[in-house]
């Protein structure tokens, strides 16, 4: 636990930004030193953790509710997942979106590995779908038990620090919790 920051309490900036809004989701960029938040408004908003100074502030690219906001540094950019299964980039240097993709159907949750190797994606239709971002390629596709994921839930993912497991956790359809430990390839080790 060497590497932990302690943010709690540290003033950030991004309250004052975000001041007629709430924030949704959002991510911490290591290398830029930088938080970006999806606000309630329709904005990604990105402060400096050192000087609290908007380094970011964007629109949204269309309606939709963001379900996970990730800092991808390898790309300069970050990932924004919405619920109606728009995956898209925002572009540090140049400021603007890009659409790397779509799940149909929608998405319930989506969350980048630690080393920002892979993007795990749990779709409405309930398949678990592993992608590239660096080429934005399907690496993996395995449709889950029945049952297994309450719709109406809002399922989380939990990865190892290493990035070569991957933990999701979610309601089933009777109301019970159940987590299932998964490799690289969606494939379930555990539950």
């Amino acid at each position: 636990m060497n590497n932990l920051v302690v943010l709690a309490g540290a003033p950030t900036g991004l309250r004052e930004h975000v001041a007629d809004s709430c924030v949704v989701c959002g991510a911490h960029e290591a290398l830029q030193q930088a938080l970006f938040a999806a606000t309630e408004d329709g904005r990604l908003v990105g402060v400096s953790v050192d000087t609290g100074e908007l380094v970011l502030e964007a629109p949204l690219p269309g309606p939709g509710a963001v379900i996970a906001v990730h800092a991808l540094a390898e790309l300069d950019a970050v990932f924004v997942a919405t619920a109606e299964g728009a995956l898209l980039l925002m572009h540090l240097d140049t400021e603007t979106w890009e659409t790397v993709g779509e799940m149909e159907g929608g998405l319930l949750s989506a969350s980048c590995s630690p080393d920002g190797e892979l993007l795990v994606c749990l779709t409405r239709s309930m398949t678990l779908v592993a992608l590239s971002p660096s080429s934005w390629e399907v690496l993996a596709e395995r449709d889950i038990e029945a049952g297994s994921v309450d719709p109406s839930s809002s399922p989380s993912f939990a990865w190892r620090a290493d990035g070569h497991k991957c933990t999701m956790l979610a309601r089933d359809a009777a109301g019970k919790s159940r987590v299932t430990v998964m490799d690289r390839e969606c494939a379930p080790e555990f539950v």
